[in-house]
């Protein structure tokens, strides 16, 4: 991101907490979070300042971008069409199901629980 884009930045932050923006301040924060993308950080900002009473810092634009891009990442886990059937029976969502369905006999439980099938 240019200098510009932090000095903006830092100017829609300014407008809720009332910080005194002053061109070292923005050299710094371009030191920190320019190789950024304004979008992204000012995505990240948003997000800050709707879910927290922090004084903002760069720590959080950068985690809030890098929050981001795993949200974009992110691909819904695959599923068997029995896993799928078992799953809206059993109200357990997708990712709960992948991340347990190697603990042994939770798989054969709710089979044997929503399914009926035992095992």
């Amino acid at each position: 991101m240019k200098k510009s884009e932090v000095a903006k930045l830092l100017a829609i932050v300014s407008a809720f907490d009332h910080r005194r923006v002053a061109a070292e301040h923005v050299e710094a924060w371009a030191a920190v979070i320019g190789h950024l993308p304004f979008g992204d950080a000012e995505e990240a900002v948003r997000r800050h300042l709707q879910t927290s009473h922090e004084w903002l810092m760069p720590v959080h634009v950068v985690e809030g971008v890098a929050a981001l891009r795993r949200e974009r990442a992110w691909e819904p886990p695959v599923l068997t069409p029995e896993e799928r059937q078992l799953c809206a029976a059993a109200g357990v969502p997708a990712e709960e199901f992948v991340e347990r369905r190697d603990e042994p006999g939770w798989v054969d439980h709710l089979r044997g629980k929503w399914l009926g099938i035992e095992q």
